[in-house]
């Protein structure tokens, strides 16, 4: 009711044929903004998800959809080996602990058998020891974070990666 009430108010305090409530034709592409080089470059770019737990990954993919990449998700090792046989990430996040193959498994043969050296990859693991952490990076992730974990650092971690190259 108090939502109706505020949406009264200013209907009845603005010029009421200047408002426009739904664009029409070209309208909403002359409103918009041009997208910055970074923004476009997010708004091409295409994310693996490999995770097990489907909580975790559904808020992954949110969060990244949001802001604005296209998220593709695996529920384990061997989905996410599959699915990049199939086509080309712009970045990829794994879990390690995960059935089948594992995240460092799928990080090894990205690099060394799928010719994919440069594509960005993001360990997220609870797997927290010095030795894993190192593990990772010596199989060539080009971060490794924690859980839990910051969905905020995680996004800002994603698009540091996705920056073009100089």
């Amino acid at each position: 009711e108090e939502l109706a009430y505020e949406f009264e108010k200013l209907l009845n305090n603005s010029d009421k044929l200047s408002l426009t409530l739904v664009p029409k034709g070209n309208e909403l592409k002359k409103n918009q903004p041009e997208l910055s080089p970074k923004d476009k470059l997010l708004k091409t770019s295409t994310v693996l998800v490999a995770e097990d737990d489907a909580l975790q990954a559904k808020l992954i993919q949110q969060r990244l959809t949001a802001e604005g990449l296209t998220v593709v998700l695996a529920e384990n090792g061997r989905h996410a080996l599959q699915l990049l046989r199939q086509e080309r990430y712009s970045l990829v996040i794994l879990d390690v602990q995960m059935p089948m193959v594992s995240g460092f498994e799928v990080l090894e043969k990205m690099r060394n058998e799928l010719d994919m050296a440069d594509v960005p990859v993001i360990v997220l693991s609870a797997m927290g020891s010095e030795a894993d952490i190192i593990k990772g990076y010596n199989l060539g992730a080009n971060d490794y974070i924690l859980k839990p974990y910051s969905q905020v650092q995680l996004v800002a971690r994603v698009k540091t990666l996705l920056k073009p190259r100089r």
